[in-house]
């Protein structure tokens, strides 16, 4: 059995072992069942255990149309890590194990094909959702149908909510009568025996692409990007291996050619981290333009004798300190925000600070339709203080200084992780050594904040 399916199987078989005994709306957010494939006769048997009703004067289709809504957000932020948005798709988001989604968000690239089957709650207002998707393994080609089952009611302001609560009593029979029904048993007892098989095909096969890689992988490695930006270079047409145009999940083979916007891409053995201190009007990219225009970007500016990319963005009008590397996977770990690694930012604005543009500044501002993380916020002196965020959002201490009525004239980043600004002169770089190299590795594996 290949080793990556058996720590899918540790992270989710305890949902599979739940799902008889009707405990998992007190336990976990949603429970978790894979099986091969959903026959017509297993769809007849879920639909068979009942049918949704209208509620408060809304058609049958506005419910299913909420609900799938509510699934699909759901299912994305869950990917991401995104806690702001599951706490607003979930009745009590403290019932969420952060921990948890970040464990598997290591192995599962994505949730694709997510399908509802919608039946009646046990009260008005109440629905149990069978969830039906596919899992996409990071470095595992086989998608491993699954079904997860949530339970959805409407709170008193009108909305749906995924709920997480302890259930009265009547609601939690209604639930296990469900879920302990014969129909749902026969699909649990199939998804031991469906994904056995799926585990043997995949081993098999895997035998004659042993030196095969999937060209995100590849790339990744190779230290050009990480493997979503390399997903989206794919989509625009910007690989090619041997001259074609690479296709998404596309391996590269021994002996084959691998060109980025036609330059040829070699995996470089030499682990490379460089720590810059950016000045104002260098543009964090490895593009000569945007938006047609001719612009000076990082790489160009450093020009350092080999192939090395930026560490995320900091934006053309603030200045400071900015990794670069060629290692694409400690660039992914160091960029996603799930990981919550800490970036310490000076800030100087246009007036005198205040107390509450401290406070609000550290409890959250709502910009890009979402509120920004609790953060550590202290005052330098009246016009000036210093910020650490463990998220990324576009321009984020721009946008959340704009929403309270201040303008940034200053913005320089002090500190990415356990690397700091300290002794380099702007427009110069320098290489990390090799303790601050182990240090990072260190954090990003274990997940801590930074310093």
């Amino acid at each position: 059995m290949p080793a990556k399916y058996k720590k899918f199987i540790l992270l989710f078989s305890l949902g599979i072992i739940l799902i008889g005994f009707g405990t998992f709306s007190m336990i976990s957010p949603d429970l978790h069942i894979s099986f091969h494939k959903q026959t017509t006769k297993d769809a007849a048997r879920v639909a068979s255990f009942g049918a949704i009703h209208s509620l408060d004067g809304k058609s049958e289709g506005n419910i299913r149309q909420e609900l799938d809504t509510l699934v699909q957000r759901y299912y994305t932020a869950k990917q991401q890590v995104d806690m702001d948005t599951i706490a607003d798709c979930v009745s009590n988001v403290g019932h969420i194990d952060e921990k948890k989604l970040m464990t598997e968000a290591e192995y599962v690239e994505g949730y694709r094909n997510i399908n509802c089957k919608i039946l009646d709650g046990a009260t008005s207002g109440a629905y149990r959702v069978y969830v039906y998707y596919d899992v996409k393994i990071f470095d595992i080609d086989t998608l491993i149908p699954s079904l997860n089952a949530l339970y959805i009611k409407q709170n008193d302001q009108g909305s749906f909510k995924i709920y997480l609560d302890t259930l009265k009593s009547g609601e939690q029979k209604y639930i296990d009568k469900l879920d302990s029904s014969k129909q749902v048993q026969e699909l649990v007892t199939s998804v031991q025996n469906q994904l056995e098989t799926v585990i043997s095909q995949d081993s098999e096969r895997k035998g004659s692409e042993i030196m095969a890689v999937r060209i995100n992988k590849y790339l990744s490695e190779a230290g050009v990007c990480s493997r979503r930006e390399a997903d989206r270079m794919l989509e625009q047409g910007r690989i090619c291996i041997d001259g074609i145009p690479a296709l998404p999940g596309q391996k590269v083979e021994e002996g084959q050619t691998v060109t980025v916007d036609g330059k040829t891409i070699h995996k470089e053995e030499e682990e490379i981290f460089l720590a810059f201190y950016k000045p104002r009007g260098i543009v964090c990219t490895t593009a000569e333009s945007e938006n047609g225009e001719k612009i000076v970007n990082v790489v160009d500016y450093i020009n350092y004798p080999k192939r090395v990319y930026p560490v995320g963005r900091l934006d053309q009008n603030s200045e400071g300190l900015l990794l670069l590397t060629n290692q694409g996977e400690m660039m992914e770990k160091i960029l996603r925000s799930r990981y919550g690694h800490e970036k310490e930012y000076f800030v100087r604005v246009n007036r005198k600070i205040t107390p509450e543009f401290l406070r609000k500044m550290s409890e959250g501002v709502e910009i890009l339709d979402t509120v920004t993380k609790p953060c550590n916020v202290w005052q330098e002196d009246e016009k000036s203080f210093h910020i650490i965020l463990t998220q990324g959002l576009n321009r984020q201490i721009r946008r959340m200084c704009e929403a309270l009525d201040y303008r940034v004239t200053m913005l320089r980043r002090d500190r990415v992780v356990n690397i700091t600004l300290d002794g380099l002169i702007k427009g110069r770089y320098r290489r990390l050594t090799p303790q601050e190299v182990h240090e990072l590795k260190e954090i990003c594996i274990s997940g801590k904040k930074g310093q």
